[in-house]
C-alpha cells in the first residue's frame, strides 16, 4: 500500500469510528428520551455479604504451629500434621463413606478442629472409630470446626453446610471464642471482620493485597519463609486486640448481658438442629481455665496485661454452666468436659486446646453419650 492510500485509509478508519461513536450516543439519547417511563436503572450490587468462616474447600497440605504459637504453649512441640479439607469445607481425618450407616456433625472453634493433632487422633475421627467398632457400622465424622468461631459462626455453618449433609446428631462446642468476642466487643454482631458475620468487601484490588496474593501463589516457598521469620522475630506477643481492650474489663462487668447473648445462641442451635430433622448435643469445654491452673494465669497476664483475669475466669465459668442449664431446660443430651477431662498439661496444652490424651478421652466421653443417642439402625 502506497502512502497516500495509507493515509487515506487512516483517515477514513477515523471518520468512521467517530461517526459509529456519534451514532450510538444518539441512539442512547433517544432511547433514553423515548423509554422514560419503562427505563432500567442500573442498581449498584451489595459489597456486603454473610462470611462463612471456614478453610478453603479442597486442599491438602502440611502444617506446623508457629514459634509464636509453640512459646505460648505447655509442652506442645513442633511437629508437622498433614490436614486435608474436602470439597465441603470441613476436616478431613475420619473414613469416608457413600452410604454411611450414620453422619455425626461436630461444630466448635479451634478446640473442635483439633487442628495440630494427627489426623486419626482429632476426637471426631476417634468417635467415628470406635463408635463404629462398636456397632459395627460404617460412620461419618462431619469435623466443620474452624479456628476463632464462636457459637453464630457455627450456626451460619449448620443451616448453609451441614444441614445438606443430613446428620443424625450434631454435637455443640462453644465458650471460650464466644467469651472473647464479647468481652472484647460487647456483642456478636460487630464491626470486626474476626467476629461480624457480616463482611463488607473492601480493599481487595489494593496493592498490598495484589502483591500478597501473589506471592502466596507464585513464590509460595518465599512467602512462607518472610512469615517464618517475622514469627520467629516477633515471639513476644502482643494482644491481638490491642485496640480494643479497654472495652474488655468495662463488657466483663456486664457479666449478666454476656451470658444471656451466649445462652441465645445454644437455644438457636437446639432449635435449628431440630428443625433439620437432627439430634442436638450440647458439650462444655474441657479447660484448665476453671481450676486457676498457674500456667494460665502467668499466660493471661503476659499477653493480656492489665486486663481481669479473675472476672474473665469467673465469665467463662459461666459460660459452661450456661450449656448445663440450656441442655437441662431443652431435655437434650450434656457431654460435660469440663467435669470429666482434668484440667491438667497431659489433656490441654494450654487453656483449652486439647492434647492427643485429651482428644482421645473427650472421644470416649462423646461416645458413651452417642451410644445411646444414635438409633441403631442395624437392629
Amino acid at each position: 500500500m502506497s502512502p497516500k492510500k495509507e493515509k487515506a485509509w487512516v483517515f477514513a478508519s477515523i471518520v468512521a469510528g467517530f461517526t459509529i461513536l456519534i451514532i450510538v450516543v444518539c441512539g442512547e439519547i433517544g432511547l433514553r428520551f423515548v423509554l422514560r417511563q419503562g427505563l432500567v436503572t442500573a442498581i449498584q450490587p451489595t459489597n456486603r455479604y454473610i462470611f462463612l468462616r471456614e478453610y478453603r474447600p479442597d486442599q491438602i497440605l502440611e502444617i506446623q504451629p508457629t514459634y509464636r504459637y509453640v512459646s505460648e504453649s505447655d509442652g506442645l512441640t513442633a511437629k508437622r500434621v498433614r490436614l486435608a479439607v474436602d470439597g465441603d469445607g470441613f476436616i478431613g481425618g475420619a473414613q469416608r463413606y457413600e452410604t454411611p450407616d450414620g453422619t455425626i456433625a461436630f461444630l466448635g472453634g479451634s478446640t473442635t478442629e483439633c487442628l495440630y493433632l494427627d489426623e486419626d487422633k482429632r476426637f471426631p475421627s476417634v468417635v467415628a472409630s470406635l463408635l463404629g467398632e462398636k456397632r459395627g457400622w460404617h460412620v461419618r465424622a462431619i469435623n466443620a470446626g474452624t479456628s476463632g468461631g464462636n457459637a453464630l459462626h457455627s450456626i451460619n455453618k449448620l443451616i448453609n453446610v451441614v444441614a445438606p449433609k443430613k446428620p443424625q446428631v450434631v454435637v455443640f462446642m462453644h465458650a471460650i471464642n464466644d467469651l472473647t468476642t464479647l468481652a472484647y466487643f460487647g456483642s456478636y454482631w460487630n464491626a470486626d471482620r474476626r467476629g461480624n458475620l457480616v463482611v463488607i468487601e473492601y480493599g481487595e484490588g489494593s496493592f498490598p493485597y495484589m502483591l500478597k496474593l501473589f506471592a502466596k501463589r507464585y513464590v509460595p516457598g518465599y512467602f512462607s519463609m518472610a512469615m517464618v521469620v517475622s514469627d520467629y522475630l516477633n515471639q513476644k506477643v502482643d494482644d491481638e486486640f490491642v485496640f480494643d481492650r479497654e472495652m474488655f474489663n468495662a463488657n466483663l462487668q456486664r457479666e449478666e448481658r454476656l451470658v444471656n447473648l451466649f445462652s441465645q445462641q445454644l437455644v438457636l442451635f437446639v432449635h435449628v438442629t431440630r428443625a433439620i430433622g437432627a439430634t442436638p448435643v450440647l458439650m462444655t469445654q474441657a479447660n484448665r481455665i476453671e481450676n486457676n491452673d498457674p500456667f494460665v494465669r502467668d499466660l493471661f497476664r503476659r499477653t493480656r496485661p492489665g486486663l481481669d483475669y479473675d472476672r474473665w475466669v469467673k465469665v467463662y465459668a459461666r459460660f459452661n454452666e450456661e450449656i448445663r442449664r440450656v441442655a437441662a431446660i431443652e431435655h437434650i443430651d450434656l457431654v460435660d468436659l469440663a467435669r470429666t477431662i482434668p484440667g491438667t498439661k497431659e489433656y490441654a496444652y494450654d487453656p483449652v486446646h486439647l492434647t492427643e490424651r485429651g482428644s482421645v478421652a473427650v472421644a470416649g466421653e462423646i461416645v458413651k453419650i452417642l451410644d445411646r443417642v444414635v438409633p441403631d439402625t442395624k437392629r
